[in-house]
């Protein structure tokens, strides 16, 4: 004999298959891969115009090298750590970092239209003077995130919860009877419920929700669940 109906079905348990997070994961990949992708070539052209710039400035050989990563490098920088402060305390920090971004960013595009315009040759005086002071505000700019990243407070770890009662505090030779240690998580009700029994034999109150959950191992509702079925004796 069926103890089903002809027309109930089971319930069909749905999960992801492996070739749809496969396929995830290769979006992922992609996006990353293409983004990548973009920045080095964005990179390379923002580098060889600033480097020609630095060149044309009197920054000749290693020096309009590393031009170009101190410009773009430290835009960068400010960049990440703007991203990262996001508590109200870092606001100050992530200002600055956003100042520094659009600072750095600014001069990079103006340093680019510039080279595309004039090329490295007959740069104005004007275009020398802010080429030439970019390095020393990047470093000051270096300085003032380090240190405000490097001095802040180190996240205060969460302290676990600990339930203290009074008997935690006596000694324990002076551990009454009634208040015996905490029993072990099984077989924990039978005796809880047979130290509540003996409690309210001597004293002739049931202990409180509280201390039935403390000794459970469970939270104050069990306890109160517990003390709620002693009084009412299904217990």
């Amino acid at each position: 004999m069926r103890s089903r109906s002809r027309g109930a079905t089971l319930p069909r348990i749905v999960s992801q298959p492996a070739s749809s997070r496969n396929g995830v994961l290769m979006q992922r990949w992609i996006t990353v891969t293409l983004i990548g992708l973009v920045a080095l070539c964005a990179f390379t052209l923002s580098f060889n115009a600033l480097a020609s710039l630095a060149a044309a400035s009197h920054l000749g050989g290693w020096l309009s090298v590393i031009y170009p990563v101190n410009v773009d490098g430290c835009a960068l920088l400010a960049g990440w750590v703007a991203l990262t402060c996001r508590s109200e305390k870092e606001r100050v920090t992530r200002r600055i970092a956003f100042v520094v971004m659009a600072t750095l960013t600014s001069l990079s595009l103006a340093a680019n239209v510039l080279h595309s315009a004039l090329g490295p040759v007959d740069l104005p005086i004007g275009a020398r003077i802010v080429i030439g002071a970019a390095p020393a505000l990047s470093l000051l700019a270096c300085a003032e995130l380090a240190t405000r990243l490097l001095t802040k407070p180190a996240p205060a770890a969460k302290a676990k919860k600990a339930t203290v009662t009074a008997a935690d505090h006596q000694p324990m030779a002076k551990r009454s009877a009634s208040t015996p240690p905490r029993v072990a998580a099984s077989g924990a009700k039978d005796a809880v419920i047979a130290w509540a029994q003996e409690r309210f034999a001597e004293t002739g109150a049931w202990p409180s929700g509280p201390e039935l959950g403390e000794r459970l191992g469970q939270s104050r509702k069990s306890g109160s669940r517990l003390r709620a079925a002693l009084v009412a004796g299904e217990l």
